[in-house]
C-alpha cells in the first residue's frame, strides 16, 4: 500500500465534525477548527476528531 493511500485511510478516519466547549458555551464545528483548549465532547462509538487527552469518562 502507498504511503499515499495511507494517508488518504487515516484522514477518512476523522469525522467532519466535532462537538467541544469553547469559551464555556457548546459548540459543532469542523474537526480541523478544534484548537488547543478546546474541550471535546464525545458519546460511545464517536470516532475522536484529534490528538487528545482524556480528562474524564465514565461507563
Amino acid at each position: 500500500m502507498s504511503s499515499s493511500r495511507i494517508m488518504e485511510s487515516f484522514a477518512q478516519m476523522i469525522p467532519p465534525r466535532a462537538k467541544v466547549i469553547r469559551d464555556g458555551c457548546v459548540k459543532r464545528m469542523d474537526s480541523a477548527d478544534v484548537v488547543v483548549g478546546d474541550v471535546v465532547l464525545l458519546k460511545g462509538g464517536d470516532r475522536i476528531p484529534a490528538d487528545i487527552r482524556i480528562l474524564n469518562a465514565s461507563g
